[in-house]
């Protein structure tokens, strides 16, 4: 097997096809089998990363460019993309659309809260509660709230699409009204 760096991105192997007999990929049946393939092609990419130290974190485009009764020859193409677009590990990219999420232990520590909250504008304030705790929706918080909130709770670790579809929503909406009208008076 011979490589070739065409290019940064770019590699040409070159294989004999007597390596391919060795390896079981020129038997009849093998073309259809893709675990032959699969490891041929790991194989292909160990060569690749030993020899140009080019590391496979992008999409992979394979060319065969010609195959003859000598060689097969292959170019390999890694897109200056990044990640695969479908890629599970691939960083989310956190949208900030004005929703703070926030946990507490006690029903008294989300009273002492929403109490701090009765000057501020707020547009929705939902409660919900899961697993022994409480959970307070607010839509168009900001982080000087969040900080605000470190002194009764802290930032939520669920989501809120846990909490919609496992938790129990108490208050929808009008929390801060809602538990200012029974609890603040």
């Amino acid at each position: 097997m011979k490589l070739e760096r065409l290019s940064s991105n770019t590699v040409k192997f070159s294989i004999s096809i007597a390596e391919l007999e060795t390896k079981g990929i020129l038997e009849d049946d093998q073309w259809k089998d893709s675990l032959v393939w699969h490891e041929f092609f790991e194989e292909l990419m160990d060569e690749m990363y030993n020899e140009y130290g080019i590391d496979l974190e992008s999409t992979v485009t394979v060319e065969i460019n010609s195959v003859n009764s000598r060689e097969m020859v292959l170019i390999l193409t890694l897109s200056e993309e990044g990640f695969f677009e479908d890629d599970p590990f691939k960083a989310i990219e956190i949208v900030d659309d004005g929703l703070l999420l926030l946990e507490f232990q006690l029903f008294d520590d989300v009273l002492a809260f929403t109490y701090r909250l009765l000057t501020g504008d707020f547009e929705e304030i939902s409660l919900y509660s899961k697993d022994d705790k409480y959970f307070l929706e607010v839509k168009g918080g900001s982080e000087r709230l969040s900080s605000l909130a470190g002194e009764y709770g802290e930032k939520a670790s669920e989501t809120i699409h846990t909490l919609k579809e496992y938790g129990t929503n108490i208050i929808d909406k009008t929390c801060k009204e809602t538990l200012a009208r029974y609890f603040h008076s």
